[in-house]
């Protein structure tokens, strides 16, 4: 039987995780430092998960670096006990991948701003990763067709999903915090957990509702329950565009992050639009731990000139309301830079501490439309040489900081490269994506699918906000159909990432692979132009 937390137990729990100190001195994390990880000092990383993981470039750092970063490691462990912290979840319960089976939660909920019906739209995209007989949890009624094509015309293994019963209310809950309140579906994972010898969460987002439900399984299972992020802590801290910011100050200095400044009030934040308005063509508002372009608010400078402060926080504030923010401060107010020649990020897999260094599995140019950027696909990046290899070694120090503190899995640290105005580049970084994402997801299948994604580049294409026909998933697979990987038997050709948003009408998620970068843009050009002209059978 599910034991689900009342209220109280929950509050509890994430008091502990936010600002609990340690009780004792053995609470306190014992830190590795970085200069002894194995593998480190000659920058070959070592990787024992079974995730196909093909590192693009490894560095290796100076022994100056590595004391340094120990350093700052040890002191934001002191001022904040929780991020190094999971031991609030029981002894069974580790960072990690486990030998034994998946449990996926594919869920995007964990993200402020992210509805319902946008959630459902991703709930099979991670299970793309899962191997033969892991389970995977949705919130609808499995996808018969779907699973079908993942399994025989890909080739990956059947999967078994498991259903949650809808949310309470109509605002989203996270699929981890219903399956403790589902009895049937908690008991198919129970049962899972205490007939393997390990199983494993492989969660989106190492968020704590996922931490809480590895907890209940271990305990129900008496069996060691691992959970494929972070712990919840620093999962939510490296989300966080404004606590991240200190992180890159940090590590590479102010002059890596774009003009930027932390707001506590409407007050601040209309002074502060007001004052940057004055002297720069575009001002960006962010609501800090949103995903990506979600939370952007991208305005023209001469919408607030001539304007009062009171006009101008009214009219930030209602853009802000029609967006879901939750009324909570810091925002984040700085320039939008109009001098970009690339929005590059650093896809990056981070293992467990000890087990060495980050990994750069490739460094991709995001493919963005719209005043706000919006993410709509990817492909492989070709910067000059020397600014590649500026972006791995400076994304290398980010990620290995915050592996001390005991971050594992995927994360993307995006930034800009612009024209500096004397003939170079000005690097600004901006987030870490600390989760999995519409690169890392697709990246890491097609190594699964090819052997190597540097020997078969692929382009990720990506809508969840146009207007399509709406059409069953076994009508885009005839649509689709000599178009669709494998063709003939080779190593090309479009894979379809999902079923819900074909058939919804609002838009395609696929990712096209070929020998050549270009054969593989003009596949994608070929399936979305199908996807946008077809109308589907009557």
């Amino acid at each position: 039987m599910p034991r689900a937390l009342d209220a109280a137990q929950t509050m509890s729990y994430f008091a502990k995780l936010c600002f609990a100190e340690p009780s004792s001195p053995r609470d306190s994390r014992t830190f590795m430092p970085i200069s002894v990880i194995p593998g480190y000092a000659a920058g070959e990383p070592s990787l024992d998960v079974p995730l196909p993981i093909r590192p693009h470039a490894a560095v290796a750092l100076t022994p100056e670096e590595t004391k340094t970063l120990d350093e700052m490691a040890t002191s934001l462990a002191k001022t904040e006990h929780a991020l190094t912290r999971s031991d609030w979840f029981g002894p069974l319960v580790k960072s990690g991948i486990g030998a034994g089976p998946w449990v996926v939660l594919s869920d995007h909920r964990e993200i402020p701003l992210a509805s319902e019906e946008y959630s459902r739209l991703y709930e099979y995209r991670l299970a793309m990763l899962a191997r033969e007989g892991d389970r995977v949890v949705l919130s609808t009624e499995r996808h018969e067709d779907f699973e079908e094509y993942r399994s025989s015309r890909l080739g990956l293994g059947a999967i078994t999903a498991v259903t949650v019963g809808a949310a309470p209310s109509a605002s989203p809950q996270n699929l981890a915090k219903r399956c403790l309140g589902d009895q049937v579906a908690f008991e198919r994972l129970r049962e899972l957990a205490s007939t393997s010898d390990e199983v494993t969460l492989m969660p989106y987002i190492g968020s704590g509702q996922n931490w809480l439900l590895a907890r209940q399984l271990a305990l129900e299972s008496a069996k060691p329950v691992h959970v494929a992020a972070p712990q919840p802590a620093l999962t939510r801290r490296v989300n966080d565009k404004a606590w991240f910011a200190q992180i890159i100050e940090r590590v590479l200095g102010s002059e890596a992050l774009p003009p930027a400044i932390n707001v506590s009030s409407a007050a601040a934040m209309a002074a502060r639009v007001r004052q940057l308005a004055s002297v720069s063509e575009r001002v960006v508002v962010k609501i800090p731990d949103s995903a990506g372009s979600v939370g952007n608010l991208v305005f023209r400078s001469d919408t607030f000139r001539q304007r009062s402060l009171r006009e101008i926080r009214d009219i930030l504030l209602a853009h802000l309301g029609e967006l879901g923010w939750s009324q909570r401060y810091p925002l984040v107010v700085q320039t939008w830079e109009t001098n970009v020649l690339s929005s590059p990020s650093a896809q990056i897999w981070v293992p467990r501490h000890g087990d060495g260094m980050p990994i750069v599995a490739g460094v991709f140019e995001q493919i963005t439309e719209g005043e706000r950027g919006k993410f709509v696909g990817s492909t492989a990046s070709h910067l000059p040489k020397s600014v590649t290899a500026r972006l791995i070694r400076e994304s290398t120090l980010l990620a290995a900081l915050l592996q001390v503190l005991g971050y594992f899995g995927p994360m993307s640290l995006d930034c800009i490269v612009a024209d500096d105005g004397h003939g170079g580049h000005q690097v600004h970084w901006i987030e870490c994506n600390g989760r999995w994402g519409g690169v890392s997801i697709p990246m890491t299948l097609v190594n699964r699918l090819t052997g190597d994604w540097h020997r078969h580049p692929f382009v990720v294409a990506q809508r969840n906000n146009i207007d399509l026909p709406s059409r069953r998933f076994v009508d885009v697979l005839e649509l689709l159909s000599d178009l669709l990987f494998p063709r003939d038997g080779d190593l090309s050709g479009v894979v379809l990432l999902g079923p819900q948003v074909f058939e919804s009408g609002c838009g395609y998620q696929l990712v096209s692979i070929a020998h050549k970068e270009a054969e593989a843009r003009a596949l994608a050009d070929q399936a979305v132009t199908r996807l946008a002209v077809c109308r589907s059978p009557p």
